[in-house]
């Protein structure tokens, strides 16, 4: 996989098969810069460059964990460029729409990736960052960290977060929350299922992911991508064609990865894909 390089904006730690991404922007908190979307967008892309053989999605990576640096996960969008480019809507110019729409358009991405996506979130995740947790495969947070939606005390709207707010937290929650500017702590965020377990500190953040990626290296990365793909047609077509299509995924992974477990597991050893 070819990771992008001289990015500004992020910072990426490759160990092995998985691949931190940190938003690095600590000076104000990893609010979101339009220089940051562009660089997530590429990094978006080299996840979903084909493997060698035309497989699910690239092999050298089989986790990605999302943070922030500076204890912060991000403070949303940087509402100092959002003002100096309003100038821009103003005048009757694109700008503003095509920068909104495109983080949508990395949300959508980023949630398609194949290998298992991972928020691990320390202090605040608002606006464009609650939309992070919420296209997470699964979500850690410390018991620090803050989710909130508060672009409509700020006269906006959380335009391209707001269906994947519905996604993973249903309508009502999502009205209480972003019609009221609302606001979670962590304990909260994982009773309605945004995050999956709260730790107490970095540390114990820390060592919560090196727990998740082992039992997640226990898994075949191309069935991971296969069920990923089954789970993101649920709702998007008849329930017919899903379980259609959810048939030639597991004639697919019959032939592709199932024999090594079958016989792994009949033979009581590690899995090729297993790291020793």
């Amino acid at each position: 996989m070819r990771l992008p390089a001289d990015l500004q904006t992020l910072r990426l730690e490759l160990e092995g098969p998985v691949l931190t991404v940190f938003f690095h922007r600590p000076e104000v908190r990893n609010a979101m810069s339009w220089q940051m979307l562009e660089e997530l967008l590429l990094v978006a892309h080299s996840l979903l460059e084909p493997v060698r053989g035309g497989g699910e999605g690239s092999e050298d990576v089989r986790v990605v964990v999302l943070r922030g640096t500076g204890g912060s996960f991000s403070a949303g969008g940087d509402v100092r460029g959002m003002n100096a480019n309003r100038r821009g809507a103003e005048a009757g110019g694109d700008s503003v729409r095509r920068g909104n729409r495109a983080f949508g358009t990395l949300l959508s991405r980023l949630k398609r990736i194949p290998q298992v996506l991972v928020a691990a979130i320390e202090g605040p995740a608002m606006g464009g960052g609650f939309g992070f947790a919420c296209i997470s495969d699964v979500g850690l947070a410390t018991a620090d960290a803050r989710f909130g939606t508060p672009e409509v005390t700020l006269g906006l709207v959380p335009a391209q977060i707001a269906p994947f707010l519905v996604e993973r937290l249903g309508v009502s929650q999502t009205r209480r929350l972003t019609l009221t500017g609302g606001t979670l702590d962590a304990h909260a965020a994982c009773q309605l299922g945004l995050v999956h377990k709260v730790v107490r500190d970095a540390n114990e953040l820390e060592q919560e992911i090196r727990l998740l990626t082992a039992q997640i290296m226990l898994c075949a990365p191309h069935a991971v991508a296969r069920t990923k793909r089954l789970l993101s047609r649920v709702g998007e077509v008849t329930l017919g064609r899903l379980l259609d299509e959810a048939a030639d995924l597991f004639a697919e992974a019959l032939v592709d990865e199932g024999p090594e477990g079958i016989a792994a597991f009949l033979e009581r050893r590690r899995a090729r894909w297993v790291p020793e």
